[in-house]
């Protein structure tokens, strides 16, 4: 596979991850104003699970996108992974 293909196709996938980390957030800010009002249904949102699961998608993203482009580049050399050079 080429490193190239490889570190585009993370990216993406990072950026993704990224956006849907803030799309959570913003659930979350939104389920947490709306407290005060009457009492929610059983199968309302979370607000602490959202976070969570933004933060963790806020911290594996930047981690994922670097091995890969660590392996793309060839500093961490791997048979199946053609390098980009310049």
């Amino acid at each position: 596979m080429s490193g190239a293909l490889l570190l585009g196709i993370i990216s993406l996938v990072a950026v993704t991850d990224v956006i849907l980390a803030l799309l959570f957030s913003a659930k979350a800010n939104r389920a947490e104003s709306q407290m005060g009002a009457p009492p929610r249904p059983a199968n309302a949102t979370d607000p602490e699970a959202l976070r969570r699961t933004a933060r963790m998608l806020l911290t594996t993203a930047p981690i994922m996108w670097l091995v890969t482009a660590l392996l793309s580049f060839g500093i961490v050399p791997i048979d199946a992974i053609v390098p980009i050079k310049f």
